[in-house]
């Protein structure tokens, strides 16, 4: 049985239906999307509400009118102005708690955003992963029927054949169609989620042309030295942090407000020119003691430092999780690259790249060697695979998906975002 079998087997193969026209999209614009999500955009708009209607504290706290007869002197009748302000003081601190509430929304609103982007980054890893797979496992197949045609054709040519290697033959083909639907499943799913993301009305398609490699992903980490950007989440407990402190501090300058009220009074006396005494003026104070504030002020200082204490340990566990996924990626990229290193040396990769020693062989074997090939690059798609999931949850935990200037790790060239 000679591999010029093969052709007869190429021809089965040629009726393979066109691929549906697709709209091909950068992965920037997909991960860009996550800041047009509707609750990234909903918080966005809280945070301007707030930035054009501060939460300051007037001068004035109350003005009063008053009118009525002066104590038990019926005929005398008293007209008066009451008026009592917020302290300086409290007028500062109510500032600075407004100034650090604004901080904290747009925290939040970086949350989601950082949530979104992380979200898109697993979906577009996914997405490749699919796209892989389904690419490689329709070539798998298409070789898995060729050997299953051969005999077919041997059969009908009168020729015997071993029964057991048709059933093996027959049985791998059928594996390797029900996988490759079943991969196809997926990265449809996958290409319908980016769509969603998108709020494209058309199918869509990734442009996967500059996806990050396993060496690349191994280079940047070697030239990382610096200590890890704090994420969004980590921005958040900080700032709730210094809120739980200027809440505390407002507390505080309250009992420092020692003018009460001010207040101007006239009475209508019905002795006429009497002027020295128709107009008058009084003044409250407030004696700065500790009173019914103290255990709300007390509550607060411990809310301050029970959340300095979570932001704290959120840093430690930050520094200790990156750690722990720069060690492992490190003994994945080392795997995959000694993986490689081995088929470098394989007989079959060898024997494969030798067309004069491949006329030599039987199509079955050909075929065999094909397969074998196939398998060999299945298994380093899924090794890069897991590679590049847990290199996205670094960029996270590093604070690569919080701020300004984010850049998409996936792409070669770091494109912004």
């Amino acid at each position: 049985m000679n591999c010029t079998i093969l052709y007869f087997c190429s021809i089965l193969n040629l009726g393979i239906p066109p691929e549906a026209d697709t709209a091909k999209v950068s992965m920037q614009m997909v991960l860009a999307s996550a800041r047009t999500e509707e609750r990234v955009r909903l918080q966005q708009t809280a945070v301007g509400y707030l930035a054009e209607n501060p939460m300051h504290l007037p001068v004035f706290d109350e003005l009063e009118f008053r009118l009525g007869p002066d104590d038990l002197y019926f005929d005398e009748q008293r007209i008066a102005f009451r008026f009592s302000t917020h302290g300086l003081s409290e007028i500062k601190r109510q500032r600075a708690v407004n100034a650090v509430e604004l901080e904290r929304l747009s925290a939040e609103a970086a949350l989601l955003l950082e949530e979104g982007l992380f979200d898109r980054y697993n979906a577009l890893s996914d997405a490749y992963f699919y796209q892989q797979m389904a690419k490689t496992l329709r070539r798998l197949e298409t070789l898995e029927d060729d050997r299953s045609q051969i005999y077919s054709y041997l059969i009908e040519k009168g020729i015997a054949v071993d029964a057991v290697k048709l059933v093996e033959a027959e049985e791998d083909w059928q594996d390797a169609r029900s996988e490759l639907r079943q991969w196809e499943d997926k990265a449809a799913l996958e290409e319908e989620r980016i769509r969603q993301y998108l709020g494209s009305q058309v199918v869509v398609q990734p442009d996967f042309e500059s996806m990050v490699s396993v060496e690349t992903i191994v280079r940047r980490l070697a030239e990382l030295t610096e200590p890890p950007a704090p994420t969004a989440e980590i921005s958040l407990k900080m700032i709730q942090s210094r809120l739980s402190e200027a809440q505390w501090r407002l507390t505080l300058s309250r009992k420092f407000n020692v003018l009460n009220f001010v207040q101007v009074d006239y009475r209508d006396r019905p002795e006429p020119f009497e002027f020295n005494r128709d107009f008058s003026a009084r003044i409250g104070l407030n004696i700065p003691i500790a009173g019914g504030d103290k255990p709300k002020a007390r509550e607060q200082a411990l809310e301050w430092e029970l959340d300095k204490n979570e932001y704290q340990a959120e840093l430690a566990d930050q520094q200790q999780k990156c750690a722990t996924l720069r060690s492992k990626l490190s003994k994945l990229a080392s795997q995959y690259q000694a993986d490689q290193e081995r088929w470098q040396k394989s007989a079959i990769r060898k024997l494969l790249a030798k067309p004069e020693l491949l006329s030599q062989l039987t199509g079955d074997d050909l075929l065999q060697l094909q397969i074998a090939r196939e398998k060999q690059t299945i298994r380093a798609i899924e090794q890069a695979y897991e590679i590049r999931l847990v290199y996205i949850e670094y960029v996270l935990m590093s604070g690569g998906m919080n701020g300004g200037g984010v850049r998409n790790a996936l792409s070669e060239a770091l494109e912004g975002i």
